[in-house]
């Protein structure tokens, strides 16, 4: 039979065991619950962050000067035909034109907001006659486009024929 001193013993000890067996269990449960809004918090910013990225980038897209900086206002040839102030007559290609070669060069050009040919880019035609076409082209001057009363950068199709005669 356990004696009085050995039961009050090894009720000391129990309710000493106690205690230190729940303190670490509230401890890593309060850590894991400041974990969890830690990462709630972090996750609310980033998003919170990410809204506002897509908001001032889609306004930036929204605004007349950001817009028509970017993509130019495409206009046809017809229109810009009319709108000519000098234009550079091209070269025929001597060896094309001992080839026999003729026809059309087709070509896409962005007039700047001064009138100029900004850039020149092939669509279709022989590779002599286009080259000769783009060099001419690029030193053709317009009439500044405008659009809302300001001039822009604007698009255009410019077909340069070349004949043998």
């Amino acid at each position: 039979m356990p004696s009085a001193q050995s039961e009050h013993a090894a009720t000391k000890l129990s309710s000493i065991a106690e205690p230190a067996s729940d303190l670490p269990r509230s401890f890593f449960s309060r850590f894991r619950s400041l974990l969890l809004v830690a990462g709630a918090l972090l996750l609310l910013g980033a998003g919170t962050l990410g809204y506002w990225h897509w908001q001032h980038s889609w306004r930036e897209l929204e605004t007349d000067g950001y817009a028509t900086q970017q993509a130019p206002l495409r206009v046809p040839a017809e229109t810009m035909e009319q709108r000519i102030i000098f234009k550079a007559e091209p070269v025929y290609p001597e060896q094309a034109r001992e080839a026999g070669r003729q026809g059309l060069a087709v070509l896409d050009a962005i007039i700047g907001e001064d009138g100029s040919v900004v850039q020149v880019h092939a669509i279709s035609g022989d590779a002599l006659l286009v080259k000769a076409a783009a060099d001419a082209v690029r030193q053709w001057k317009f009439t500044p486009y405008q659009f809302s009363g300001q001039p822009v950068r604007i698009e255009t199709t410019i077909a340069v024929e070349f004949q043998l005669n």
